[in-house]
């Protein structure tokens, strides 16, 4: 219902993609490589981004063409978060902007990203974290040390109150 309110608020000459990234940790042993950093699909024939001008143009003209594709894009989105897998990583599903940050600074991940076109040199790039719970990799408490690097995107030996101050 809100994605749909928020499309409908967009202006009508906004041509918008959404891609939907898991917040699934990065590899581990049981797991490797599990969804991390990459665009969600359902299956194989699941669109990893769902494209508005295309459910535009697959709604024809007229006058509730718009509203069509909206609902389309809705649709689309719905059966992605219906499907959402469990995820098995230490993370266990909230390392959203550890997930973000490897898919923007890992060369293939970002180049599978590019050639599914969510990320377009042409567009400008907005991001809305959806979340039941708090990122591991965000603290509103000093948790010095309780982080190794590898899961959160902070130098060695910074505290995470100095990463959130950068």
């Amino acid at each position: 219902k809100q994605m749909a309110t928020f499309a409908r608020g967009l202006d009508t000459n906004t041509d918008f993609r959404i891609g939907l990234m898991l917040g699934h940790g990065p590899d581990n042993r049981k797991h490797p490589g599990y969804k991390h950093g990459t665009l969600f699909q359902v299956s194989s024939s699941d669109p990893a981004v769902i494209d508005f001008s295309k459910e535009l143009k697959a709604c024809g003209k007229g006058k509730s063409a718009r509203e069509c594709a909206i609902n389309r894009v809705v649709k689309a989105l719905e059966r992605k978060m219906r499907a959402l897998p469990t995820d098995h990583s230490e993370a266990q599903g909230e390392a959203l902007m550890l997930s973000l940050y490897d898919a923007a600074e890992d060369a293939n991940l970002r180049r599978g990203i590019m050639k599914q076109g969510l990320f377009r040199k042409d567009a400008v790039l907005s991001i809305i974290p959806i979340s039941d719970e708090q990122d591991v990799c965000f603290s509103d408490i000093e948790t010095s040390g309780m982080y190794e690097k590898k899961n959160c995107p902070q130098n060695e030996g910074e505290s995470d109150a100095d990463y959130r101050r950068r």
